[in-house]
């Protein structure tokens, strides 16, 4: 009798224990998904930024330059002055340059220390004159013939020149009011500069293209020391 099991027993056990397989976690969707939203979030405050740059452009619009064009009315009261041109170059470019001064007629000019002077009596060819003389020329030291080799030559009249040919033009010949004659074909451009109760003094730049710039420079130097 003891050996029979009660049935109400038996019942009472728990059953066995059923394991469910969990499935693995997707990595690879994560990380795509995280891409994914990052570069909407980025597309987004791309977008939004943009939109404030066109507003500021839109409320602000840039201001461009306005020239103002003169009208007739302007020009009648202000009239055009006459073009001009000034001859001038930094003083450090002429420094230690010799300087001829003339005390007769009140001028004096520099040239390089390689150059010379010589004073010229007119019709007298290249015979050395006194200070008196009213014709310079300032050429290179090692030429045999000054008056066609010179770069500038200077001159003195009792009155002005009457000039009927070329082209003329009023200029400014540092602060000094000149009168330029541009001759064609000639070797030299022509500067008339009235003189202090002395005539008129003509300054004769050599236009070859081989002294031109020089000779320039040394024009650029004319001043009157009274």
């Amino acid at each position: 009798m003891d050996s029979i099991q009660n049935p109400t027993q038996q019942s009472a056990q728990p059953p066995p224990e059923v394991f469910t397989a969990q499935p693995k976690p997707n990595y690879l969707k994560t990380i795509i998904l995280s891409v994914l939203i990052i570069i909407t979030l980025s597309l987004i405050a791309y977008l939004f930024f943009q939109n404030q740059k066109l507003q500021k452009q839109v409320l602000n619009p840039p201001i461009s330059p306005t020239i103002q064009v003169p009208t007739q009315a302007s020009q009648s009261v202000s009239p055009t002055p006459k073009p001009s041109s000034s001859i001038s170059i930094p003083p450090d470019e002429t420094a230690g340059w010799k300087t001829y001064i003339n005390t007769i007629y009140g001028y004096s000019i520099k040239y390089p220390d390689t150059f010379m002077t010589q004073l010229i009596a007119s019709g007298a060819g290249s015979k050395e004159a006194d200070s008196s003389t009213r014709n310079l020329f300032i050429y290179q030291s090692d030429v045999m013939k000054p008056y066609l080799e010179r770069y500038i030559n200077l001159e003195v009249f009792g009155i002005k020149p009457p000039y009927n040919q070329g082209t003329i033009t009023e200029v400014s010949l540092n602060n000094l009011s000149a009168t330029k004659i541009v001759i064609p074909e000639a070797k030299f451009d022509i500067y008339s500069i009235q003189l202090n109760n002395k005539g008129f003094i003509e300054i004769y730049v050599s236009n070859d293209l081989a002294k031109k710039d020089l000779a320039y420079q040394i024009l650029s130097t004319f001043k009157f020391t009274n």
